[in-house]
């Protein structure tokens, strides 16, 4: 079997020869149809700044970042993170511009502070944490500009800033026991997202048009909870559920579209409504196992989705906010009692890439590549007959035939699986190996 088709990206299971099990900080977009190291990501927290997990995030009209993280609000201009001010009110749950201020929500008041000001000023002086309040108390505070209103999630209301700069608590009010995750502009149309509790799987999804009296339709999805909405290729999606799921959203249903995997290892997502980002044309999604990049580099390839960037502090490490701005992005990150602020670096990763299963017996593994810089290396485990991945010698040929070799043999009855690392040189790390062909023969 030849697994050259990298353009692909991760497929829906070890059977499917047309795409592959794994890859992990692996860029498949800007070679299309060859595979190569992602950039890394490290944290830009290097004092120790951050103490909680940033869940929220906005680029103003001015093009500074602002983050929350527990009740803390900082601002990144250039790379440097700045703590600019602590809420009287709680965590901050929700960020968002609108008519030259910077709002920020808690769980019951909405605070504010002019765009200029949050700007000039290094620590925050003339804000106002308690500028309305919101009826219902609870966690999840998403905002959405739309319609030249800013709409808020609150409970099972929509709460809104209008375009006279005026506050209404409940614009519009949806089923009871519903509580708003998330929310997006859908054609001048505000889509809302919903959750229950962590027992009930059912997820409600509304659209409104934002000056009737009651939402146009809606529909329900058995899962526990709309995390997050994004655009895709022109069309809007949505993560939803436990395990990964990604639904198509028309307007009036959710379809459900694909799932994000790794390997064997299941994709935990829940709510996070500002876990996603778009960037160069791809869409970035936020989950425990990494960032998974979806989208494609032509239009005559198909949407594609790989781990293209890993958390400075590891896979399993839990990731909040993300924020493109430039062509950089901000991530929040957490692991353990690590906190930080992750962006892209200028160094590649060591990617990770896992082959589907190939069926007969097999003796022989090759790589082909286009460039192996100085101090990288290409490396290799094979899974025999369903077993435990383990490491194989390769040997590199760079004049004849640009390929490694397995010299050891693979020796398999039935199947094979093979786990493919691309590390590049440890020293200088500054150039990527690109292969195009993996091949068990």
């Amino acid at each position: 079997m030849k697994y050259s088709q990298f353009s692909n990206g991760i497929g829906i299971s070890d059977e499917d020869n047309s795409y592959f099990s794994r890859l992990i900080n692996i860029d498949i977009h800007t070679k299309p149809g060859k595979a190569q190291c992602s950039l890394a990501l490290e944290d830009i927290d290097g004092g120790g700044i951050v103490t909680s997990l940033p869940t929220c995030s906005m680029v103003a009209s001015n093009g500074d970042t602002f983050i929350g993280a527990g009740t803390k609000i900082y601002k990144i201009t250039g790379g440097t993170e700045t703590l600019v001010h602590t809420s009287t009110q709680g965590a901050v749950l929700g960020l968002g511009e609108h008519q030259g201020y910077v709002y920020y929500s808690t769980a019951t008041k909405l605070g504010r502070q002019t765009v200029s000001l949050a700007s000039s000023e290094a620590s925050w002086s003339s804000q106002n944490d308690s500028w309305a309040t919101f009826t219902n108390a609870k966690a999840y505070k998403p905002m959405q500009w739309v319609n030249q209103i800013l709409c808020i999630g609150d409970g099972n209301y929509i709460a809104i800033v209008d375009e006279n700069g005026i506050f209404n608590a409940n614009a519009l009010d949806i089923l009871e026991r519903d509580v708003i995750t998330a929310l997006m502009d859908t054609n001048d149309n505000l889509t809302m997202g919903t959750f229950v509790n962590s027992a009930v799987h059912q997820a409600n999804t509304y659209l409104w048009d934002t000056y009737s009296p009651s939402w146009s339709s809606s529909d329900l999805t058995q899962e526990r909870g709309v995390n997050m909405f994004f655009r895709l290729d022109g069309y809007w999606y949505a993560q939803i559920g436990q395990i990964g799921n990604i639904y198509q959203w028309t307007g009036q249903r959710m379809l459900l579209y694909t799932r994000l995997r790794d390997g064997d290892s299941t994709v935990v997502t829940g709510i996070n409504s500002y876990g996603t980002t778009s960037l160069n044309g791809l869409t970035l999604i936020a989950t425990i196992r990494g960032v998974f990049s979806i989208g494609k580099a032509d239009s005559r390839l198909g949407l594609a989705k790989v781990i293209e960037y890993v958390s400075s502090a590891g896979q399993g490490s839990t990731l909040g906010a993300i924020e493109a701005v430039g062509s950089d992005f901000y991530l929040g990150f957490n692991n353990g009692a690590s906190y930080g602020i992750d962006h892209i670096s200028s160094t590649y990763a060591e990617g990770i890439i896992e082959t589907p299963l190939t069926y007969g017996k097999m003796k022989d593994l090759k790589i082909g590549y286009n460039s192996s810089p100085t101090g990288s290396t290409i490396t290799a485990k094979i899974a025999n007959d369903d077993g435990a991945l383990t490491s194989h010698t390769m040997i590199k040929d760079d004049e004849d035939l640009r390929e490694y070799r397995n010299v050891n043999g693979i020796n398999n009855k039935a199947n094979t699986k093979a786990e493919i690392t691309l590390t590049p040189n440890p020293s200088t790390p500054t150039s990527t190996i690109v292969i195009n062909e993996i091949e068990i023969l």
